[in-house]
């Protein structure tokens, strides 16, 4: 478990996972609280996600593993509708 006020891997990956339904337009923007979609943030975020994916593989958690595949996947499949 970390210390307070530090950020767990776990912790980063929802953050991750959270900018990129925002770039989706699933979720508004904190500040503006529009919806907008931006399909190049939106796959610059994945391949930063399948980065770690690569490089992390056999040093995650259960939960961080399975976290992370469903972001990917999710967002492979939102970005597909996109175009």
């Amino acid at each position: 478990m970390s210390e307070p006020g530090q950020m767990s891997f776990l912790t980063f990956l929802q953050g991750m996972g959270s900018q990129g339904l925002m770039q989706l337009g699933m979720i508004p923007h904190p500040i503006t609280g529009q919806r907008e979609a931006n399909p190049a943030f939106a796959r610059a975020t994945l391949r930063v996600l399948e980065l770690l994916q690569e490089k992390t593989q056999g040093n995650l958690s259960d939960e961080e593993r399975t976290y992370l595949d469903g972001v990917i996947t999710g967002m492979r499949q939102h970005i597909a509708r996109l175009g």
